[in-house]
């Protein structure tokens, strides 16, 4: 595999601490996949492909489950999957948070190419899996789906079944107790890709926690962060996108965010002077605008707007946006009720 090839540190993450817990030593893990974990402390940023298929390889080494992909993947949230996941979980509708997965499936790994495509009275979302994952991993394909799954039927709070699932490997001979109770659709195995079929009907079931405007707003830093996988983009949305990685860890620092992003603290400040900006002032607007955004979904308290804008304390979070707004939180809340 290409070491070029990445994907989000959050899923290796994901399977070490879900490992940790069936009684594995975590340290073994990581130096079987030749991983660190400070390469796994910031969940956004990018490790070699080629890392987190020997974590999983050591993992199921480890654990003779034939039911172990399907275990781990029904321990998946939504929010696991990062800023993908709060662009699905915001979405009006099933069909527009698989349009956004397929869109940007590319910030989650490289070698997730995922597909939607509509004929019929079908829908079907899939993955083509790497040729060398077709037989020596099954488990993981069985992860892919279960999580798919999992987070479907968590943002729409419905128990979804699936006509059918694809799995690209034989059917086993025995053993597929799991699949069927897990699945509850038709099993399809041998196949060319990994995937659900859903009934087009489905696309229309709304989202328990949708909101167009924040929906549109993390559709739009996801574009930007799929255009720096390509292009790059400017040194200020670099620092936003890092913003974002960063922020709800608590308060991001000049220093974590030049570091972040491979350049000196005086470096980083030079260069956002060359394009008129500073990085007190993109982490102000940054704050301020997404503030906007999450005092709109009623179900936050103030205090936890103010910790997930990366506040230590709510005090703090309403004295600037007082300063933004000329309003207290509350005020602006009560505000948005009369409009």
């Amino acid at each position: 595999m290409s070491s070029s090839v990445t994907g989000l540190a959050r899923f290796p993450a994901f399977v070490l601490r879900q490992a940790e817990q069936l009684g594995l030593d975590p340290d073994q893990l990581l130096a079987s996949a030749k991983l660190s974990r400070e390469e796994l402390e910031d969940p956004d940023s990018r490790i070699q492909a080629g890392k987190n298929i020997q974590l999983w390889r050591s993992v199921l080494a480890a654990i003779d489950d034939v039911d172990l992909g399907i275990r781990l993947g029904a321990e998946l949230k939504i929010k696991d999957v990062g800023l993908v996941g709060y662009a699905m979980m915001h979405s009006a509708n099933l069909g527009e948070a698989l349009g956004r997965l397929a869109r940007f499936g590319r910030i989650l790994s490289d070698d997730f190419p995922p597909r939607l495509r509509t004929t019929g009275s079908r829908v079907v979302f899939s993955i083509e899996p790497l040729p060398e994952l077709r037989v020596t991993m099954s488990r993981l394909a069985d992860f892919d789906l279960a999580a798919l799954l999992t987070i479907l039927r968590e943002i729409t709070g419905l128990d979804l079944v699936p006509m059918e699932a694809h799995f690209p490997y034989r059917e086993p001979s025995a053993g597929l107790e799991a699949h069927r109770g897990f699945f509850a659709g038709r099993l399809l195995f041998d196949q060319p890709e990994v995937g659900l079929v859903f009934k087009r009907e489905n696309l229309k079931l709304p989202v328990r926690t949708a909101d167009a405007e924040l929906g549109r707003y993390l559709e739009t830093l996801a574009e930007q962060v799929l255009e720096s996988l390509v292009l790059g983009g400017t040194l200020s949305e670099r620092v936003e996108r890092t913003l974002w990685s960063q922020i709800k860890e608590g308060r991001p620092q000049l220093e974590t965010v030049a570091s972040a992003l491979a350049m000196s603290s005086r470096t980083l400040q030079r260069r956002l002077r060359e394009e008129g900006t500073s990085f007190v002032t993109l982490l102000d607007d940054f704050r301020h605008r997404f503030s906007l955004l999450l005092l709109e979904d009623r179900e936050l308290a103030v205090y936890e707007v103010a910790y997930l804008l990366g506040y230590s304390e709510p005090s703090t979070f309403y004295r600037a946006f007082r300063r933004w707004t000329q309003f207290s939180p509350q005020e602006y809340r009560a505000s948005m009720e009369k409009t």
